[in-house]
């Protein structure tokens, strides 16, 4: 099963209260998962959300920022500086792509917006009476939702791939900590 990276920013006046993100593999309690907590306020994961539901605890004793993480079934915290320093770098290479899929949202949102106009106008000339059909602005927005979703498909795949080569660069690094005695 497939953990997809979400970065979450969970507000500092509640410990761990839930944030909403996208989704997680819920049920992928066991596999790998690396949680990456900065500060108080920002949280870097790839892995199941319900990792985040203990992530007090297991952080307990150590300096913040610090990174969680399970390999081969077993629980490790990372806290050195250089080691958590590279999973940041690691993690914030995906920023870029974070910052295109919002953009790709809002142009989406700004889409549906212009739609409902379009048929909440219709609607109201149908209530009155006439017929008014504007095709050709609704053959436009149609290909422009076509070439948003064209978009999105290429986007996700490309947020699969970094996701994948994160995860792979992730465990190498835990893998090493763990070799090197600084993951307890």
């Amino acid at each position: 099963m497939r953990s997809l990276a979400v970065m979450l920013a969970l507000a500092s006046v509640s410990a761990l209260a839930p944030a909403p993100a996208p989704a997680c593999d819920a049920d992928d309690r066991d596999g790998t998962a690396f949680i990456l907590r900065e500060d108080r306020g920002t949280t870097r994961m790839i892995g199941s959300l319900h990792d985040l539901k203990d992530l007090k605890r297991k952080l307990a004793g150590h300096s913040l920022p610090a990174m969680w993480t399970r390999i081969d079934g077993h629980e490790y915290v990372i806290d050195d500086p250089a080691v958590v320093g590279r999973a940041r770098a690691i993690f914030m290479r995906s920023a870029p792509m974070d910052a295109e899929q919002d953009a790709l949202e809002r142009d989406m949102e700004a889409l549906q917006r212009r739609q409902e106009d379009l048929d909440a106008r219709e609607d109201a000339a149908s209530d009155a009476g006439r017929v008014e059909r504007d095709t050709e602005l609704r053959a436009r927005l149609e290909a422009e939702e076509r070439a948003l979703d064209r978009h999105q498909d290429e986007l996700d795949g490309v947020q699969d791939r970094a996701s994948d080569q994160q995860l792979r660069e992730l465990e190498a690094l835990a893998r090493e900590a763990i070799r090197t005695g600084t993951a307890r």
